[in-house]
Formats: C-alpha cells, sequence, structure tokens
C-alpha cells in the first residue's frame, strides 16, 4: 500500500514538473521559431522594408507572439535589410506564478 502512494506521488510530481516546463519552454519556443522566420525574411525579402515589415506582423500575429508595430522597425533597400524587434510574453502555472520574459534580436543581412 505505501509502495502504490510513492509511486502515485512521484507520478504526480512528475506531471507537474513536465507541465511547468512546458509552460516555460512555449514562449522560448515561440522566440527561436519566430527568430529564424524572420531570419529568412530578411535574407530573401519580398520588395520594400514596409512590405517585410507588414509579413513580420502577419508571421508574428500567426505565431501567437505579441509584437506590436511600434516595437517593429524593419530598414533597408534592394538587397540589404534589417530588422529590429523586442516583445514581452509570459508563462503562467496554475494561475499562480506568473514569469515575464522579454525578447529581441536584431537581424541585419544580405540577400545573396
Amino acid at each position: 500500500m505505501l509502495s502504490s502512494i510513492k509511486r502515485l506521488f512521484c507520478l504526480l510530481v512528475t506531471g507537474l514538473l513536465i507541465y511547468a516546463a512546458l509552460q516555460y519552454g512555449r514562449p522560448w519556443f515561440r522566440y527561436y521559431l519566430f527568430k529564424s522566420d524572420v531570419t529568412g525574411m530578411v535574407r530573401f525579402p519580398a520588395q520594400d522594408a514596409g512590405t517585410l515589415k507588414a509579413e513580420i506582423l502577419e508571421k508574428a500575429a500567426k505565431d501567437h507572439v505579441p509584437l506590436s508595430p511600434e516595437n517593429l522597425s524593419v530598414s533597408g533597400r534592394q538587397w540589404h535589410f534589417r530588422a529590429v524587434a523586442s516583445w514581452s510574453d509570459s508563462a503562467d502555472i496554475f494561475g499562480h506564478y506568473r514569469r515575464q520574459f522579454n525578447f529581441s534580436f536584431d537581424e541585419n543581412a544580405e540577400a545573396p
């Protein structure tokens, strides 16, 4: 009987740890995925800086990245573009513990 209670307790603790890891890992996963996509967009831009900014904001909305137009700067012309962005995202565990993460990147690339 005591052995089964220990197993149940260990299973419960393991489940809570996995849940917490997933909650904290989600903002970081979105950051790395979004940054990778923006790097590709900057290296192979569509047309001009305005169009590129619109595409990046559209991608942010699609990936649930809380990026506002005020926190995104896109500059450049022809084959050389730069995108600078910053935003905050948070993780919440059962509504009791909330952690704020601040993300930023500066992608500066020349298209081949």
